[in-house]
């Protein structure tokens, strides 16, 4: 820390000393406002990268978004920024926001199957079933133990009509984890309850939810 910290001169360094030891106990709270000469970008980026997951999980999307806005302006190769700016925005409804973001987050690793599979869960959102199905297989290739993958795609197919693949798929999903898919079918059904359906076709939920839950029986 001494190193980044700049010489002062001052008339009373006894002073200078008991306040900067002060300071440094509640530093935490003053890196917003500490300047970025001696922080650096990228170490204030890691700091508004922390505030927006905080954020995050008391649901405060909006504050988050804005701080994360403020890591990428810093650090604009900020891979996980951009990951968790698009589950963001998806929590906001943005998106195409959050598809933009998951471009960027795949382009810098394309590996991620997570990535891919909350791509197809946008698309989804947007009616966009042929590419959902598209981004939920590439998932699945890289990670075949994805329940939610199957389910998801199984969901697009049901829409495009394609009902002995969405079996094949929901089938899989249970063979893998039976309570993962009761829990996502209670979901459809609260959800529809409500008049409320994350899929943004609420006439269609009850016969997807019947559907499925013949195949599990």
């Amino acid at each position: 820390l001494l190193k980044t910290i700049p010489l002062i001169f001052c008339k009373n360094p006894e002073r200078l000393l008991v306040n900067g030891t002060a300071l440094w106990y509640v530093r935490d709270s003053l890196y917003p406002f500490i300047p970025k000469v001696i922080l650096g970008n990228e170490k204030q980026a890691e700091i508004y990268h922390q505030q927006a997951i905080t954020k995050i999980k008391q649901e405060n999307y909006q504050g988050a978004k804005d701080d994360l806005n403020h890591a990428l302006a810093l650090k604009p190769d900020y891979r996980d920024a951009y990951f968790n700016r698009s589950q963001v925005l998806y929590q906001l409804q943005d998106y195409q926001g959050s598809i933009n973001d998951l471009e960027v987050t795949i382009n810098m690793n394309s590996q991620d199957y997570y990535a891919y599979y909350r791509m197809g869960s946008s698309l989804l959102e947007q009616e966009n079933y042929r590419q959902a199905i598209s981004s939920y297989t590439q998932a699945l290739q890289k990670n075949p133990n994805l329940v939610e993958g199957y389910f998801e795609r199984g969901v697009s197919q049901y829409y495009l009509g394609n009902f002995d693949l969405a079996k094949r798929d929901i089938n899989e999903a249970i063979s893998l984890s039976p309570k993962l898919v009761k829990i996502e079918l209670n979901n459809l059904k609260k959800q529809n309850s409500k008049g409320l359906f994350r899929f943004n076709k609420s006439t269609v939920c009850i016969k997807i939810y019947f559907y499925i839950r013949i195949v599990i029986e």
